[in-house]
């Protein structure tokens, strides 16, 4: 099971330099209407402990969650 991170894009817009931070931690995303979609290259922990130092909320998935 593959655990994803997902930020609404109005934050990231807010942002910017979270939004690249992320990318940078990721090794895969997928951008939907209005969130992105974040895999974890390896330390879930890093990718959320940088949302919560960013005041940004976040949501935690399951791959099969999204694929529904």
């Amino acid at each position: 099971m593959t655990v994803r991170i997902t930020v609404h894009k109005r934050d990231l817009e807010k942002h910017r330099e979270l939004s690249h931070q992320l990318t940078q931690l990721s090794r895969e995303i997928r951008e939907f209407s209005k969130f992105c979609c974040y895999t974890p290259k390896e330390d879930f922990k890093q990718m959320t402990g940088l949302l919560e130092q960013f005041r940004v909320s976040y949501g935690v998935h399951s791959d099969q969650e999204l694929s529904q």
